[in-house]
């Protein structure tokens, strides 16, 4: 690789810094963050990347540090670094097997051997790469800051099998020339680089398979075609941001706002495995809102591990719940009981409310978590993190028990789409969450970094699982853009449109109520392979139906196809239907669950006839209510349940449903005003169409005259142009009381090296 590469910022590699976590090691006193200034400064200049404290460590030996700094730079290789902070006269005996320091012993070069073999095989053990230290250079150093070669020399201490950096060598300039100096005559070609880079930050465990699919492997089923996505082309790739929150372990509170499809559950799953490895002690929750993701939650987190930690399975202090938990009495055998709010409530001798499925989580749930708050007896610090994955279907009161439930810092880090909340319309910031003092300041303030650097906000633009068309239609049918009565609910700000990736036109102004807006979705921020690979709007279908057994038997027909002639699995199938579960009111349509049986039966039926199989499709609340999928199935589910789980062909089914406002009325007095409830039955469709990762089918019944219907034409008509443009009236603010709340702590755009430059002064 050419040096002028190296210095290629439009490179398809993320050049960085990465600080897991600042931590007190031995011996090391500042010497680990002189050294990993010193590093920084290369990934600025050259295609490399390094990691202050890198997760990986070499599982059951007698040294208990991860490695304070691992290097992965073009023109040199691997690095793996260990840093003492001791003077030269502190120094006794020196051999390579340990070090006489003060009447103690340290043994900094069996340390950084050790660890250098460690990362070396989690490098090599990817086919493509074993041939890496044919390529690249593998270099285990001990930095020594504050000792000078001459000092050194004096000394007369015997040769190591080690490399050794001085004081005079751990500087900018002459940093860079030693590694190169000890790299010798290197050559890495250009993609086994960004393969090891890939390789180091695990983005290579969110692909479906390691190695990829060839053009000419290629045909034009739907299965080939989201094979290559998944596979070599990348649909899961790790950015930037996406790796700065995977791999930090904040000192504090942290929160992460991220579009549909920006990768939030795995990276949150990344970022407990990474702190339940480097902190086995902690205590961690991870917990979430819908409970079917408890199958893919565990799965990823394992994987995750199991990467870090050769192979061994997460520990009993990492804890994966549901937000809270039922009674044994009532759980199924194969559920699971426990969850985060009935382990607080009965740490606390008080016995917990049972909390309905029905009662759709939020309400009293949070009435319930107050209840604790309020109580006369002090919530129990039971964790020493808590992790909060759809965060945007929770309450204050939910995470004020969290907050009292940790430890100090205070390690409660939240994820959330404000978009895809079924039951409100706020995002949990903050202020919002933890209030103000008397003189106003936060008793929460997430602006800006802790010490690290760590930034306290994220926001993730983003959007790998969702084809742009497909995502642009959510966004345009869950506001209400094309809506005959106006917009429902949306963003009034230009930043704030492009905090989720989109660009208000030049000349376009929300200060004038009625002017023309005129947004477009960046291209880069829905890198999606298949949209390139098809014609605008392909992805993207829709069908009206005279009746249900209409819309069934369409559907039906259409998952047979996906099997029989565009060869997907089952498990790659879902029909997510929209609507209220239940109600007696039969004018606004078939209920949820009567759709859903419909559609399984009509599947079934088709499925039998067509394939000798009449058990094919099936209800997602079948079985355990913890898991989703069900090998060889196609799942059928409410967005309740769907929510959190996609798929690479996605039927919505029931979209004139999206028309009615009175879904809550028919269960019970929401207290919502009309707006407000209307934006949760928008929010259904914008869940319902991002479970998609490629292809999404909308049905309903009823004709163009549907008032949802006629608005998927007009959103499908914008979406089917090579360059599409969403034009909407800017709406008056006072109508605006479904207006999606932006907390003005979450960055706007993603994090700027130049933001950082005080912390590595």
């Amino acid at each position: 690789m050419s040096k002028s590469k190296s210095g290629d910022a439009t490179s398809p590699i993320a050049l960085d810094f990465y600080v897991i976590e600042r931590m007190d090691k031995r011996f090391r006193g500042d010497s680990q963050w002189e050294v990993g200034k010193i590093s920084r400064q290369l990934t600025q200049q050259d295609w490399a990347v390094a990691y202050y404290n890198y997760p990986f460590r070499p599982a059951r030996n007698e040294f208990d540090n991860s490695p304070d700094i691992v290097l992965l730079h073009a023109d040199i290789g691997l690095v793996v670094i260990t840093c003492r902070g001791y003077g030269i006269d502190e120094i006794g005996r020196v051999t390579n097997e340990d070090w006489e320091i003060n009447d103690e012993y340290d043994r900094p070069v069996p340390e950084v051997q050790e660890q250098l073999a460690h990362v070396q095989s989690q490098l090599t053990g990817v086919a493509d790469l074993m041939n890496f230290p044919q390529h690249g250079a593998l270099i285990g150093v001990v930095a020594l800051p504050e000792i000078t070669r001459e000092e050194w020399d004096n000394s007369n201490y015997p040769d190591l099998n080690v490399e050794i950096l001085f004081e005079e060598d751990l500087k900018n300039g002459p940093f860079k020339e030693a590694l190169l100096d000890a790299a010798g005559n290197v050559s890495i070609p250009d993609q086994m680089f960004k393969k090891a880079r890939k390789r180091m930050n695990q983005g290579d465990l969110l692909s479906a398979e390691r190695d990829p699919i060839r053009e000419e492997q290629l045909s034009h089923t739907r299965s080939s075609q989201y094979r290559a996505a998944a596979r070599g082309f990348e649909l899961h790739e790790q950015d930037k941001v996406q790796e700065q929150i995977g791999l930090h372990i904040p000192p504090g509170p942290q929160q992460i706002r991220g579009v549909a499809g920006s990768g939030k559950t795995t990276i949150m799953a990344k970022k407990a495995a990474v702190m339940h490895y480097k902190r086995e002690d902690w205590k961690i929750a991870f917990t979430f809102n819908t409970r079917s993701l408890y199958q893919t939650i565990g799965k990823t987190i394992t994987e995750f591990y199991r990467d870090f930690s050769n192979g061994e399975d997460p520990g009993p202090n990492l804890e994966i719940l549901h937000a809270w938990g039922k009674n044994p009495d009532f759980t199924a055998e194969n559920e699971q009981a426990r969850g985060l709010y009935r382990e607080i409530a009965m740490e606390m001798n008080v016995k917990p409310y049972r909390i309905t499925h029905e009662s759709l989580g939020f309400p009293s749930l949070n009435s319930h978590c107050a209840d604790l708050i309020n109580s006369n007896k002090d919530i129990p610090e039971l964790y020493d993190a808590i992790l909060i994955d759809e965060a945007q279907d929770f309450g204050p009161a939910f995470y004020r028990m969290c907050y009292e439930a940790l430890r100090e810092p205070k390690r409660l880090i939240w994820a959330y789409d404000e978009a895809q909340t079924l039951n409100k319309l706020s995002a949990p910031s903050p202020k919002l969450i933890f209030g103000e003092d008397d003189a106003k300041n936060r008793s929460v303030d997430l602006s800006g970094f802790y010490e690290g650097p760590v930034r306290k906000s994220f926001v993730m633009r983003q959007s790998y699982r969702t084809p742009r068309d497909i995502l642009m239609a959510a966004h345009a049918l869950g506001m209400g853009l094309y809506r005959d009565e106006g917009v429902v609910h949306t963003l009034t700000d230009k930043t704030d449109w492009d905090s989720i990736g989109y660009t208000v036109q030049d000349g376009c102004s929300f200060a004038e109520t009625g002017s023309e807006i005129r947004i477009s979705r960046n291209r880069e921020l829905s890198p999606h392979p298949l949209q390139s690979r098809v014609d605008p709007g392909e992805l993207l279908t829709y069908s009206f139906h005279d009746d249900l057994s209409d819309e069934a038997q369409t559907i039906a027909e259409n998952v047979i196809r996906d099997i029989v002639d565009e060869d997907l699995d089952p498990t790659q199938i879902m029909v997510v239907c929209v609507g209220p579960k239940d109600y007696a009111d039969s004018s606004i349509g078939p209920a949820r669950n009567v759709r859903a049986k419909r559609i399984v039966n009509a599947i079934n039926t088709h499925a039998d006839q067509k394939l000798n199989n009449d058990s094919l499709a099936r209800i997602a609340t079948e079985g355990s209510r913890d898991e989703f999928w069900k090998e060889g199935h196609v799942t059928v589910a409410g967005t309740d349940r769907a929510k959190g789980n996609e798929a690479a062909s996605v039927y919505v089914a029931g979209a004139e449903q999206i028309a009615f406002s009175n879904w809550e009325e028919a269960h019970s007095e929401s207290g919502l005003t009309w707006r407000e409830n209307y934006v949760q039955v928008r929010n259904e469709a914008f869940v319902a169409l991002t479970r998609s990762e490629g292809w999404c089918h909308i049905c309903g019944i009823g004709d163009i005259s549907s008032p949802f219907l006629k608005e998927i034409v007009k959103v499908d008509d914008v979406i089917s142009q090579e360059n599409p443009v969403f034009v909407f009236d800017a709406p008056s603010p006072k109508e605006m009381t479904g207006e999606i709340t932006i907390d003005e702590t979450v960055p706007k755009y993603e994090v700027h090296q130049g933001d950082l430059t005080e912390y590595f002064d």
